[in-house]
């Protein structure tokens, strides 16, 4: 907590001989992030690299061909028990399996295709063979609508035939005309033809052909059916053996490559990483199981990986801070003081009991039903911050936006609705310390880190900012700043124009002059804070409104319980302006977990961070991730 877990650089010398078993060392520590060395020529993968690279490749196409969902646990193997595993699953039978499915679906589309080319002609009884002749055309197509007396007109002096044939609400022709009459016949039935089609052979007649056709289809669907089948019997045996084998392939591969790391010389390998200092004598322990292997520390001006280290509760904002950027090993861990501040934000913000306990159920469900990680840390994070909003329900005296709680009053130490300048004056403040808190922050990781240059620069804008609110409120009346009307006591004119002065005399000496250009963006920063005021206003205002709602209740239960008649008029105008009375209230609950989560990170990003925070770091990635308990 506020420190980073402590890293040491450490480097591992072995035999060439005992490359396999430094891995496998290496692996059953596990909390060790490798790097490549930087000392010596790098090492070749071993042995099975290629083996095992081949196998993982085909497990994790079977497992997007099959659509296997779910995890297993990862599991270490021995190679040749893998390599058994892999030929139980008789990927051979499989293959073939696929083939034969693959072939008959593209016969099946073939016979599809030949049946498509046949059903314009299925209501054609003629035998088209005895009509071939080389001074006799022939043609097919479908008419327009009301295309019959034009293309028979068309047709009464030109030598030919024309029949015509009706499938249902389609309408064909089959025209048979001289040869010698092509550049007259022609345009008669393009004029009339809707499309034409090419006449196909038919030694059976048209509709038997497509009898014979469907027949074939259904013997082949048949076949297909019993495949696939098959397959998901494959699948129902096979499926999660695919993915525990894949799980430990995966750790196969990962131990496989990672002499791609070390680095070599003729006879030694060489593995360099970072450890937890706390770990470094159970790694040696470790490691010295093995023949002739040198372990040493690592004297380096290298920035180690960073891990965080937070209790339980107040774990779930570390979200926060991955999300946005990992401190350095050399500063101040923040999340601490983000537990703290953020629920307070979202809690003014928000600030009702019925939508605090609403969310704090909602973060609970999240905690209970869900398995992500993301999102097990977000609803810790709602959980802390609705009961933030409960507390502060009670101070602003507010449920669903109503000041009593089932008939029974409530009394707001701050009246958001009312006391909108008090309320204002509060986000000024707490904006005030949270900057402050901030400048504190980085004053002591500077001067921790004998950074006295950055620290006194620091001490500059804590000064200006703390003076220029004690001047403003000494000079001039101002009700937004009335709150601080204490400290112009406490530090009043002169003493808070010297500390301003001091101030920008100490950031114009310890960080430039150019830096005085950022004094607008710091009462800026002030200002932004009243988003907290405006933001609750507006919840109580949406609250409010919604309340307005013609909403009978003790009409609808005077009705249920028979204490009066029955009215349906009544009834159902209970019932439209209930649901948007419900309705409007999961809206307004909505928006304020949204707006009140979002506006609270910004204040930290943005207004917090900015006075002290650099991060940049990059996370401790361990070989594996040790199981818990």
């Amino acid at each position: 907590m506020l420190t980073l877990e402590k890293m040491r650089k450490i480097r591992v010398i072995v035999p060439r001989d005992n490359l396999k078993e430094a891995v496998k060392a290496l692996y059953d520590f596990g909390a060790i992030q490798v790097q490549e060395c930087k000392t010596a020529q790098l090492d070749t993968p071993l042995a099975d690299f290629q083996d095992v690279s081949e196998m993982l490749i085909r497990l994790r196409a079977e497992e997007r061909q099959f659509n296997l969902l779910g995890s297993v646990k990862a599991r270490d193997a021995p190679m040749e028990d893998m390599r058994q595993r892999l030929l139980a699953l008789d990927f051979e039978a499989l293959d073939e399996k696929r083939r034969e499915l693959s072939q008959l679906e593209s016969q099946i589309s073939q016979l599809g295709e030949a049946k498509e080319r046949l059903l314009p002609f299925r209501n054609l009884n003629v035998d088209i063979s005895k009509l071939k002749s080389a001074r006799l055309n022939m043609l097919y197509f479908e008419l327009k609508h009301a295309a019959e007396r034009n293309l028979t007109d068309g047709l009464k002096k030109i030598p030919s035939e024309l029949l015509f044939v009706e499938d249902g609400r389609r309408k064909f022709a089959l025209l048979a005309y001289d040869s010698r009459h092509q550049e007259r016949a022609m345009p008669v039935a393009q004029k009339a033809a809707a499309a034409f089609f090419e006449i196909p052979a038919a030694e059976r007649g048209f509709s038997q052909e497509i009898s014979i056709i469907d027949g074939e289809i259904s013997g082949l669907v048949a076949k297909s059916q019993q495949l696939k089948k098959w397959l998901e019997d494959y699948k129902e045996r096979n499926g999660q053996e695919i993915l525990r084998l894949k799980e430990s392939l995966k750790i196969a591969s990962l131990k496989s490559e990672l002499p791609f790391k070390f680095g070599r010389t003729d006879y030694f390998s060489v593995a360099e990483g970072w450890i937890e200092d706390a770990n470094f004598d159970a790694f040696c322990f470790r490691v010295s199981g093995m023949e002739s292997a040198l372990v040493e520390s690592v004297r380096t001006s290298e920035v180690p990986p960073s891990k965080l280290k937070n209790p339980k509760l107040i774990r779930p904002f570390q979200f926060m801070i991955e999300f946005f950027s990992l401190p350095k090993s050399y500063e101040l861990d923040p999340t601490l003081f983000i537990a703290i501040t953020y629920p307070i934000f979202f809690g003014m913000i928000m600030g009702d009991i019925g939508y605090g306990m609403l969310s704090l159920f909602i973060a609970l469900g999240i905690k209970l039903k869900t398995k992500s990680e993301a999102l097990q840390r977000l609803g810790g994070m709602l959980a802390l911050s609705a009961v933030s909003s409960i507390f502060f329900g009670l101070v602003f005296a507010e449920f669903f936006g109503l000041e009593h709680i089932f008939g029974m009053e409530m009394h707001p130490l701050i009246h958001r609705s009312r006391d909108v300048t008090e309320l204002m004056n509060i986000a000024i403040l707490v904006g005030v310390m949270h900057l402050a808190l901030g400048y504190i922050i980085s004053i002591a990781t500077n001067a921790m880190h004998g950074h006295k240059k950055h620290a006194f620069g620091k001490l500059g804008w804590l000064l200006i900012e703390i003076s220029l609110v004690a001047s403003v409120v000494g000079s001039v009346e101002i009700s937004l700043l009335g709150i601080f009307k204490p400290l112009s006591a406490i530090y009043p004119m002169p003493f808070a124009g010297i500390g301003l002065l001091a101030g920008i005399i100490l950031v114009a000496v310890m960080e430039g002059p150019t830096h005085l250009m950022e004094l607008p963006s710091l009462l800026a920063n002030i200002l932004s804070y009243l988003r907290i005021a405006a933001l609750g206003l507006s919840g109580v205002i949406i609250a409010m409104i919604i309340n307005q709602l013609p909403v009978d209740f003790d009409g609808f239960f005077a009705m249920i319980t028979l204490a009066r008649p029955f009215d349906a008029g009544a009834f159902l105008a209970f019932i439209f302006f209930a649901s948007i009375f419900i309705l409007g209230h999961i809206g307004a609950l909505v928006i304020a977990i949204v707006e009140s989560g979002i506006q609270s990170l910004r204040l930290h990003y943005v207004e917090f961070f900015s006075k002290f925070y650099e991060g940049g770091g990059l996370p401790f990635v361990p070989l594996r991730k040790m199981e818990k308990g």
